[in-house]
């Protein structure tokens, strides 16, 4: 821009402004209006050719007859250079959605599995109350101090504890002779998973910008949505064709399956949250 366009590129394309024309030069009155509209469809075409991309840049003539076309220097704009780390925070998100199944479906199993484990065990309504409720007790007690431990030895090393834990201790549910050793396992199981939930936020919402964020809560929780609508009616069928024990350990299998997912696949996320504005300097007193 600011430069004029060398007077041998005028000439060059000075048939391809005749030929707009028709080719041939027109006296009298018409000689102002076809010249008019010569200019008119030229400045539409350069136009055009504006809008088309980036690469393109209009650049008048210094004599206003021709529109010169140059290809304008390729910058790199911020949507670009964003989209890979956009990609790589929406594989974190449904490998977060992955947790939160997979959490879900070994809280809720021993809801329809209790059935089969007291008909295999002796137990009165007073254990069916123990055993439904000792998951809640473990999950009660790590819950804010698994967030606590989130900052300060990093969100994903956590998840990835947490998830490994909640599958041997599932298995490890499979395995009970007791009643109370029944409790035990179910006690340990809400104890690890009792983190994930504080430690998935303190993971994703930092690495995502403002404008994403309610998206990834509510794909999160299709997660917990997803497990109950399985995990309630299809646990006591896998239970009448396997035995309960199968059950806790398929779901057990299925935790470690994930732990493995996880160890491959998670990141450590930049933060997306602009940097705090440093507080203004007092004024020092003369």
């Amino acid at each position: 821009p600011g430069r004029c366009a060398p007077a041998g590129s005028r000439a060059r394309h000075r048939p391809a402004l005749r030929s707009l024309g028709g080719g041939s030069r027109l006296d009298g009155p018409l000689a102002g209006a076809a010249a008019a509209g010569r200019g008119m469809l030229l400045r539409c075409v350069g136009l055009a050719l504006l809008f088309a991309g980036p690469a393109a840049a209009y650049q008048p003539a210094c004599d206003g007859r021709l529109p010169l076309l140059r290809r304008a220097p390729l910058v790199a704009s911020s949507s670009a250079v964003a989209a890979p780390q956009s990609r790589a925070s929406d594989r974190q998100l449904y490998l977060l959605f992955g947790s939160r199944f997979v959490q879900s479906i070994m809280r809720l199993a021993m809801g329809p599995l209790v059935v089969y484990v007291c008909g295999d065990m002796a137990c009165d309504a007073s254990s069916r109350g123990q055993l439904l409720s000792s998951y809640s007790l473990g999950y009660l007690s790590s819950q804010i101090a698994g967030g606590a431990l989130a900052d300060r030895i990093g969100p994903r090393l956590v998840i990835l504890c947490a998830s490994a834990l909640g599958g041997a201790c599932t298995l490890a549910s499979a395995s009970a002779r007791s009643v109370r050793a029944l409790c035990l396992a179910q006690v340990l199981l809400g104890v690890s998973q009792g983190p994930l939930y504080p430690t998935s936020i303190a993971y994703l919402g930092p690495a995502l910008p403002p404008s994403k964020r309610a998206h990834a809560s509510t794909v999160l929780d299709l997660g917990i949505t997803l497990a109950t609508l399985l995990a309630l009616p299809f646990s006591g069928a896998i239970a009448a064709a396997v035995g309960w024990r199968g059950a806790f350990r398929l779901y057990g299998v299925l935790g470690l399956a994930f732990t493995a997912l996880w160890a491959s696949l998670s990141l450590d996320l930049p933060s997306q949250d602009p940097p705090p504005t440093p507080a203004p300097a007092a004024p020092t007193s003369s």
